[in-house]
């Protein structure tokens, strides 16, 4: 009976195989043979469904894990995901090349079709919920060939005319109508006279240096925030009062600053619960700065080859402050070829600015509120220098800053020999003399590069 048991399981077994292997050989079912279905702390994958030149399953995540579908054999040009239960979002990235791409995020309720980059091999939907419930959804993914009738894009949501702004804690706003923070303005205000006797020294430093060394040009970039704009409807006057204000009264070569027309644009260039600019809003920065330093003609200067978007949502200093861990984005950053391009001292010792090269090797910490920004770019110092050996007849420049500095001046780093930037909060004593570090370092060009804080809540000397 063993024996006779055995030889119906080997038919049956054999039938088995030769039936998949008849269904993997038909063209037609390329893609879903292809398809592979597994997760980072993947809770369970209830079903999956294969159909012919697609691929179909349903899915439960965990908090803070995620479900990635990928293939080896042709693109993936269409996905339709709809969640039945998801206690927070969730996050649909795309990966081409090797650059995952944010697609969408997603709320409970979706029911969404989103066309996929060209290139497309995988994508990967993340739970970012910090509740412990399970996210429960379907998914269902198309190669290339003919999509169903309902296969439409599904739209963004509808921009409102005018936001609704929130009180929260004297230094934070929250949009009602987002998942976002911003700066308080009124924390800013009736600081005039502070500002005023910031601009006096400011002036004073810079004509005493000039009486020296009048060849050494002062420029400006203020980052224009929340705290400067207003933000009150869609449409945004770029110049502010305060940056009108700044740059009348300073003794600048020349100035720039972040402009916005528009609130959209002014959000995307803003982490949604931190106070500091992404990397759009720094890398525009970093270009506005070196057209007004180099000229528009300028050729050699750093290009994105691509976004890198990280597997865990950045809750920033709004969020922290706050104890509200809203953030439905992940935290991303561009990649360059040929950074960095320096060695690094900070406050005379040499070491490693920012944490590059860790995080583009998988080397990171996911908890909830860590600081990515400084993290990532380098945090606040007292005197930093970078110096970049293959430019020896480039300038030298002296950066005068906060944390806005952080994810330019390595950037900059590429047009100089050595840039030494300094933060007069973390200067001993709050004091430092202009003069002194012209003198020391051998400065060729002065750039003040932050937000409104610089000259309004920070408490610091300068000294000519």
């Amino acid at each position: 009976m063993l024996y006779r048991r055995i030889s119906w399981l080997s038919i049956l077994l054999c039938l088995t195989l030769f039936l998949c292997g008849t269904a993997a050989a038909d063209p037609a079912q390329d893609l879903t043979a292809s398809c592979s279905f597994y997760g980072s702390g993947l809770n369970a994958t209830t079903s999956k469904q294969l159909y012919d030149g697609n691929a179909k399953t349903s899915f439960r995540l965990a908090k803070a894990h995620e479900m990635r579908i990928t293939s080896a054999e042709g693109d993936l040009t269409c996905v339709h995901i709809t969640l039945m239960k998801a206690p927070a979002m969730y996050t649909v990235q795309a990966l081409h090349g090797e650059t995952w791409d944010l697609v969408r995020t997603m709320v409970e309720g979706s029911d969404d079709w989103y066309m996929l980059p060209e290139g497309t091999t995988a994508i990967r939907i993340g739970n970012i919920s910090t509740k412990d419930e399970l996210a429960l959804g379907e998914v269902h993914v198309y190669g290339a060939g003919e999509l169903p009738a309902e296969a439409v894009e599904t739209p963004l949501p509808e921009v409102p005319d005018h936001y609704t702004f929130v009180y929260e804690d004297g230094m934070s706003l929250r949009v009602a109508e987002l998942a976002r923070f911003v700066d308080d303005p009124e924390r800013f205000k009736g600081m005039e006279d502070k500002t005023t006797g910031y601009i006096d020294a400011f002036n004073a430093a810079f004509d005493a240096l000039h009486a020296e060394k009048p060849d050494i040009p002062v420029y400006l970039y203020l980052c224009e925030t929340s705290a400067t704009l207003d933000l009150s409807s869609k449409e945004i006057d770029p110049n502010s009062p305060f940056y009108l204000d700044l740059t009348s009264r300073l003794h600048l070569s020349a100035h720039d600053h972040l402009k916005f027309t528009d609130i959209e644009t002014y959000f995307s260039c803003f982490t949604s619960t931190d106070h500091h600019w992404n990397y759009r809003g720094s890398y525009q920065a970093y270009l506005d700065i070196i057209h007004m330093i180099f000229g528009e003609d300028i050729e050699d200067y750093y290009i994105p080859t691509g976004t890198r978007v990280f597997p865990f949502v950045y809750n920033g200093s709004h969020a922290k402050s706050l104890k509200q861990p809203i953030s439905t984005e992940p935290f991303t950053v561009y990649t360059f070829d040929g950074f960095p391009c320096y060695t690094c001292k900070i406050n005379g010792k040499k070491s490693t600015y920012g944490r590059y090269e860790s995080y583009m090797n998988g080397h990171y910490s996911t908890y909830i509120y860590d600081a990515h920004y400084a993290l990532f770019y380098g945090g606040d110092k007292a005197v930093i220098t970078f110096t970049n050996e293959s430019a020896a007849d480039a300038p030298d420049l002296l950066i005068i800053g906060n944390s806005f500095t952080n994810a330019v001046q390595t950037l900059l780093a590429k047009h100089y020999h050595t840039i030494v930037s300094i933060d007069p909060r973390h200067i001993n004593q709050n004091t430092f003399s202009l003069s002194e570090f012209v003198e020391e370092y051998g400065i060729d060009q002065i750039l003040l590069l932050s937000d409104i804080k610089l000259y309004t809540i920070y408490d610091y000397t300068v000294l000519p």
